[in-house]
C-alpha cells in the first residue's frame, strides 16, 4: 500500500504553499508508479477540496491525525510533499 498527500496545507495567509507539486506531475508520477508495481494499491488523503488524482485507488478526504497516523503506519511507502 502507498499513501500520498500531494497537497500541502494552505499557508496562514490563506495561500496555497509554494511546496505544491502541479497535478500533472503527481499524474505522471502514479502513472510510472501503477505501471511499474501495477499490485501497489494507492491511496489519497486530503482534504475535501482537494480533488483525487489519476491512478489512486480511493481517496480519503479530512481524517483525524491519530487515523491518518494509523494508515501510515501499515502502508509500505508515503509519499508527501510534507516533512514529518
Amino acid at each position: 500500500m502507498l499513501i500520498i498527500s500531494p497537497f500541502s496545507n494552505i499557508l496562514p495567509t490563506g495561500e496555497p504553499s509554494p511546496k505544491n507539486w502541479s497535478i500533472e506531475n503527481w499524474n505522471t508520477l502514479l502513472e510510472k508508479i501503477k505501471k511499474e508495481f501495477h499490485w501497489l494499491h494507492i491511496i489519497q488523503v486530503g482534504t475535501h477540496s482537494e480533488v483525487q488524482l489519476k491512478n489512486t485507488d480511493v481517496m480519503l478526504r479530512s481524517l483525524s491525525f491519530e487515523k491518518l497516523e494509523s494508515i501510515i503506519k501499515e502502508s509500505q511507502f508515503f509519499i508527501s510533499v510534507d516533512n514529518f
